[in-house]
């Protein structure tokens, strides 16, 4: 845990409708170009770089980096700004503080977050607002997507009603949206973030500043925290819990903007909205797999230009005044995460299960919520609202798989371990000839999307799991789960992951070139439960297995068996009678147990292995 004295200071006094109203006096090159042209066009790239370079020039809080370069040959920059100034990671770490990352311009069209963002830097270096800098260090990168930000035309963002006129693209310069490269990570843009961003400075908070495509809410501004899913819940139940409540009441207070989660409705009036999707192939679902906090904010397309900066400055202003005051608690937080999802794994790797699809929570809550009005078919231009909307915006596992302690595969798919390493997770290659224990899926059938999606057929698998052995050569990439990206290592590598590298045609060649839609194909990832170099062995755990009866399917299901050795089970009745006796081969971590018609009543359960016996009592009411 952190522990240090923090500074808090709140600014109160400041109007978000023109924040350059407030900021007279500073050299031309600090104002941004829809500052000097009354809201009419947006900054082009080459007016974000030669403004930041003048922040750097004229602030001794600023350090300037280059996360990459673009298929266009633009740079993309990152400002560190840092009281007292850092230049490295290094010192960032030393000096306690807490650091954010805020992102803008991801979509080239949606600009309004790269001019907050100029804004809000320059009054953070020269203004009132240094004081965002006392407990934290702030990340900005203004224009993520420099080619499509650069790709001007008036009808790229037809929905924010020619404010301004001309608008970048939504794609990069190669024609990708990168807001869809969380688990590929194949675009210039991504492969750079990553690298430079991620693995650099760990920031514990991401920001991601968008503007809405069309969607009639009533709402200045939207929100969405990263969507977990099958990861750790900590980050975003404490965005929705405790930080969002926060930021909402202070930005209605201090601008009078109304604030609501990221989503959209399909009829009028509206019975349901729908929120953030869940695949991690997001920005900031991939963060959140990452055990860290990330929040999307979209403004409202329909409002003024102008309007759409005012939102975000003011809600970036509200956000950062929380994060100072709550930085060692946000790095407590994260850093219990990352040693809660790594102790799960070892003491649950091989028994527990997690989602790898997900659909929306039914049957979602109620609640009030604000629209424009249509009447004869027309908006009217007032705001209304509507109660007892139907509000789905968290998600429930659909299909689930069971967490390895360990996945191996084979030497020739170097590909897949390089794409995990470029993600930041540890992966080994083995010294030795091991045999390990725990799940295999074979594959039936390989299928494909009749239609091209971010330059991929996306694809799925039909199969099966069977639990089992494999023998794996030295050289054999292996992926100890026991590490605090384990979450998002489970959703790229399960073969039925509804956004992994099998979606993505990571495994294609592998699979076609064995025929795999003509005869079954072992998938090439095993799943180790126990044994190999890398883990101990076990017995039986008094923790882990469980017994319970199925009335639907009339067998008794067994749970957390040792998959390293054989294991005996005898069914009794409570004064002994014999029911059933059976014996499990090493390899399996569960069995069902098909009973004879016997009448109702307590059964006992009993499991051996290694000597150690566990018994469990079993009530079952009807065997009809």
């Amino acid at each position: 845990m952190r522990y240090a004295a923090i500074t808090v200071t709140v600014y109160l006094g400041l109007s978000f409708m023109m924040l350059s109203a407030q900021t007279t006096g500073y050299p031309d090159a600090l104002y941004s170009r829809p500052e000097r042209t009354r809201y009419t066009e947006t900054s082009l790239h080459q007016d974000v770089v030669s403004f930041v370079e003048s922040l750097r020039q004229k602030s001794d809080l600023v350090h300037v980096e280059t996360m990459g370069t673009t298929f266009g040959g633009r740079t993309i920059p990152l400002v560190i700004m840092a009281d007292p100034a850092i230049t490295s990671p290094e010192e960032a770490r030393l000096s306690g503080k807490l650091i954010i990352y805020i992102q803008a311009n991801i979509h080239g069209g949606e600009v309004e977050g790269k001019e907050a963002s100029l804004q809000l830097m320059r009054e953070i270096a020269f203004g009132k607002m240094r004081y965002l800098l006392d407990n934290q260090i702030l990340i900005f990168c203004p224009v993520f997507n420099a080619d499509g930000n650069d790709a001007l035309g008036p009808n790229n963002r037809p929905n924010q009603d020619g404010s301004p006129y001309l608008a970048g693209q939504r794609a990069s310069g190669q024609g990708y949206d990168l807001n869809r490269d969380g688990m590929k990570l194949e675009t210039i843009e991504g492969k750079a973030f990553m690298e430079k961003m991620i693995l650099r400075w760990d920031p514990l908070m991401l920001v991601d500043l968008h503007t809405t495509n069309g969607t009639w809410h009533g709402y200045a501004i939207t929100t969405a925290p990263g969507m977990t899913t099958a990861g750790h819940p900590g980050t975003t139940e404490y965005l929705q819990n405790e930080l969002f409540p926060w930021v909402n009441e202070k930005v209605k207070e201090r601008a009078g903007y109304d604030i609501f989660y990221y989503g959209d409705f399909y009829e009028y009036p509206p019975r349901t909205f729908y929120g953030m999707a869940a695949e991690p192939r997001y920005l900031t679902n991939s963060i959140a797999l990452r055990n860290r906090l990330s929040i999307l904010v979209e403004t409202f397309s329909h409002d003024r230009f102008e309007k759409r900066i005012s939102a975000n400055i003011a809600y970036l202003t509200s956000l950062l005044e929380y994060t100072s005051v709550h930085s060692l608690e946000i790095q407590n937080l994260t850093e219990t995460i990352d040693q809660e999802v790594t102790q799960e794994i070892r003491s649950s790797g091989g028994t527990m299960q997690k989602g790898v699809t997900f659909e929306y929570k039914q049957p979602g809550q109620k609640t009030d919520l604000l629209v424009y009005e249509v009447k004869g078919g027309k908006r009217t231009g007032k705001r209304v609202w509507f109660s007892d909307v139907n509000l789905m915006n968290q998600y429930s596992a659909a299909k689930f798989a069971v967490v390895p302690k360990a996945y191996v595969f084979p030497a020739e798919l170097a590909a897949i371990a390089a794409k995990l390493q470029e993600h930041g997770i540890e992966v080994t290659q083995s010294t030795q000839n091991d045999t390990y224990f725990g799940e295999s899926f074979t594959i039936t059938r390989l299928n494909h999307d009749a239609i091209s999606y971010q330059g991929h057929r996306m694809a799925s698998v039909e199969g099966s799991f069977n639990g089992g052995s494999a023998v794996m050569p030295a050289g054999s990439w292996y992926v100890d789960m026991a590490q605090p990206l384990a979450y998002l290592i489970f959703l790229l590598l399960e073969p039925a992951s509804y956004d992994g590298l099998v979606v993505w045609n990571y495994f294609d060649d592998y699979l076609v070139d064995r025929n795999v839609n003509s005869v079954a194909v072992t998938y090439p990832v095993f799943k180790v439960f126990s044994g190999g170099s890398g883990i101990l062995s076990e017995g039986l755990d008094q923790d882990k297995i469980t017994a319970m009866y199925n009335p639907i399917s009339g067998k008794i299901s067994v749970f957390g068996l040792s998959v390293e050795h054989p294991s005996q089970i005898e069914v009794t009745t409570v004064s002994g009678s014999m029911i059933k006796k059976l014996n499990i081969p090493a390899g399996r971590n569960n069995c069902e147990i098909e009973l004879p018609h016997v009448a109702t009543g307590i059964f006992m359960v009993a499991i051996t292995s290694l000597g150690k016996t566990i018994v469990r009592m079993v009530m079952i009411r009807n065997m009809e």
